[in-house]
């Protein structure tokens, strides 16, 4: 009769592990009904979807990897249930990676910058319109095509906008001094390229590098200000 007192000592442990299960998953649906009603439409999720990995994957060329979110979900004005319903879907295509440790926190998978890729070489974008307020003037860079070339009006106007290159060069180097290693690395590398693709007249990787820089000026933590007074 002595295997009786391990049995029933299985039987309460299997007991309270099925009880402690569904604690668990009661918790789980009490917050998921807490959660306010979703104010993105089903339609619009895998776009939402796809601008947000898009963003992860740009941002965690400069950040080591895991992305932090917050302040992306909270410009979007996107709810919790909104932000779940997003970032499931990316989730569930194993595109991302949560942190283990902090819920907003993001990385792309192999998957993920793969995905990424081939859609931005598959829909390149057809232009971007720059502009200056103030009625200093206004340019067209044109990119994706044979012989891309930035365009202006007349005069003098495409050296004045070779010389604000310069400057939002210069004012990512003179920031770089008081930020964080991290992005101020970033802000070199940002610097050297715009100058480089100035040099060239390189309209497309003059592009490439503006998003780099608004992606730096969106993410960074300290410093900046000068660059964002050009900028803006």
């Amino acid at each position: 009769m002595d295997f009786i007192a391990p049995l029933v000592h299985l039987a309460i442990l299997v007991i309270l592990f099925i009880a402690m299960y569904a604690m668990r998953e009661w918790e789980t649906l009490e917050r998921e009904r807490r959660l306010p009603e979703q104010t993105v439409s089903d339609s619009e999720v895998p776009a939402l979807a796809y601008q947000t990995l898009a963003d992860i994957c740009r941002s965690s060329s400069y950040s080591n990897g895991f992305v932090s979110m917050g302040r992306y979900f909270k410009e979007r004005e996107w709810n919790e249930r909104d932000k779940r319903v997003i970032m499931q879907d990316l989730l569930s295509a194993k595109l991302i990676e949560q942190h283990a440790m902090f819920s907003n926190c993001f990385r792309p998978t192999d998957r993920g910058l793969f995905i990424h890729g081939e859609r931005s070489m598959a829909n390149p974008s057809s232009g971007v319109n720059i502009s200056a307020e103030g009625g200093s003037f206004v340019g067209g860079v044109f990119v994706n095509s044979a012989g891309s070339s930035a365009q202006f009006g007349q005069g003098n106007q495409a050296d004045i906008r070779a010389q604000y290159y310069r400057d939002l060069a210069d004012s990512l180097r003179a920031d770089a001094a008081s930020a964080d290693e991290l992005e101020a690395t970033f802000a070199y590398d940002c610097a050297d390229e715009l100058n480089e693709a100035v040099s060239r007249g390189d309209a497309s990787r003059i592009e490439k590098t503006m998003e780099r820089v608004d992606m730096l000026l969106r993410q960074a933590r300290s410093a900046f200000s000068l660059t964002r007074n050009l900028f803006d």
